[in-house]
């Protein structure tokens, strides 16, 4: 695994861990809410539309280029 796909996966799972920690303080309920981040190299992270906050998968979250084309994810 290259330095920026471990630095990608541990934002990733970072990112992951705060959403679950809005959701659990009532900060977002349900499917309301989204989190997006700036990556190193200009890409976006992004929570899926529709999901919860509290029961994120890493590997789901969408990642898009900053014009806004899909790359991986839901």
């Amino acid at each position: 695994m290259s330095d920026f796909a471990k630095v990608e996966q541990s934002l990733r799972e970072e990112m992951t861990r705060i959403a679950s920690s809005f959701f659990q303080r009532g900060y977002a309920t349900g499917s309301a809410g989204n989190l997006s981040l700036l990556l190193p190299d200009g890409n976006l992270l992004a929570t899926p539309t529709g999901s919860c906050l509290g029961n994120l998968d890493p590997q789901r979250l969408s990642k898009v280029t900053a014009d806004g084309e899909w790359l991986s994810g839901d």
